[in-house]
Order: structure tokens, then sequence, then C-alpha cells
């Protein structure tokens, strides 16, 4: 997305931005300014949780709570079509390669593992943008951060409790300035992945902050008004 200077209303190159202190000067005016109020238009106190966007929610009940959403995103059909393609492609490949020569056979198969990893790794993407979701879960202190297509995905656990803070850091990709969500425990978990759209993606991070502000010192989820 392009940034408006919010002094002058002229347009901020993404290149001016420091996604490392939030903050970018507009070369006309000077103004400077937080970019990150404007990579979604809004700020986090004016989400109303009860009203999600389409393709995320929001659930909390005396246990704890679930927030996610879909990342589904109009990507899916191209890179879904590319990556059959190509997979198929990689497959007959290997196919009219595979010869009696062992040693031949070897030094083909150990030079097939980067493409093998990149088909994977566009697999799992185009299957995440096709019909993918991202959850955050705390039950009694116990949290989960899924990431996955219905019950298959990865999983990384976390204590509630142990959260120290939960931000949202600025990048540059491909001159356009993008955003991941970041919950601090004993690591750093990244919420996430491509196929969030601007209005999923901040309304995660809201109901994330909320929860967090409203933790009690024990990690508690705050009683169901």
């Amino acid at each position: 997305m392009s940034l408006t200077c919010p002094n002058c209303r002229a347009e901020v190159p993404a290149k001016d931005v420091d996604a490392r202190d939030d903050t970018v000067s507009c070369r006309t005016c000077g103004e400077l300014f937080r970019p990150s109020e404007q990579v979604h238009g809004l700020k986090t106190g004016r989400i109303d949780l009860s009203k999600p966007p389409k393709g995320a929610w929001f659930i909390q009940d005396a246990h704890g709570f679930e927030a996610g959403a879909s990342t589904r995103h109009f990507g899916a059909f191209v890179m879904v079509p590319f990556m059959l393609v190509f997979s198929a492609a990689f497959v007959a490949v290997a196919a009219l390669t595979h010869g009696d020569n062992t040693a031949m056979l070897w030094v083909g198969r150990v030079a097939a593992i980067p493409f093998i990893l990149v088909t994977l790794y566009g697999d799992v993407v185009a299957l995440l943008m096709a019909c993918g979701k991202v959850v955050v879960r705390v039950r009694d202190n116990e949290g989960t951060v899924f990431t996955g297509v219905g019950k298959l995905g990865w999983t990384r656990r976390f204590r509630w409790d142990q959260t120290r803070t939960i931000e949202e850091r600025l990048e540059l990709y491909d001159g356009e300035v993008t955003s991941d969500i970041l919950i601090h425990v004993d690591r750093t978990l990244r919420v996430g992945l491509i196929g969030f759209n601007d209005e999923r993606h901040f309304f995660l991070l809201a109901a994330l902050r909320k929860m967090f502000r409203e933790r009690s010192p024990a990690g508690v989820i705050a009683p169901v008004p």
C-alpha cells in the first residue's frame, strides 16, 4: 500500500520507512509520523470484536478465547494452477531422467533436493491461499498458534502468562509496506501469512492486544462481561 503524509497529504515512498522504529519523515513538509497507523487505516481501540470482518472471528468464554482469520486470497486462482503444473512437470522430468547408472542416479537425486523443497513450499503456500487459516487459542493459560488447512497444520504452543508483548512489525516487501503480528514469550511467535488482507490482519491484532491488556497478572483471562 502507499503512504500519505497526514499533514500535507503528499505521497511518501515506502523505501523511506524505518521499519525498525515504525517512523517515516515526509520529504515535502518534514512531518514525522507512524506508518503503522496507516497500514490498516484504523487504530486498535476502534475495532469492535463482536463484529469481525468477513473471514475472521473472535470467541471468548470463561476459560479463554479464540481469535482467527482465514488466509484465503484471490492469488490462489493463479498460485494453485501454477503449482499443479509445476509439480506435475517436476515429477515427469524426474521419471524421464531415471536411468540404470547408479552414480548418475544419486547425483540426480541430490541435485533435485532444492527443487523438491521449492515445490513443497509452493504447494503449502498454494493450499493456505486457497483454504488455510491462522488461529490463536488460549485455554486456561495454555496457548497455541495454529497455521494450516482444516486440522492439518503447524501448531506452536506457549504459556499465556509468559507473554511479554504483542506487537506489529513493519517490513518492506517488493516496494510495499507489510506487517507481521509478533507474540513475544520465551521466543517470538509470528502470526500471519501471505493471504491476510489488511482488515483480517488488523482485527486479529486488535483482538490479541485487547486480551493481553485485560490479562490478569497470573495470566488468567478476564471474565466475560
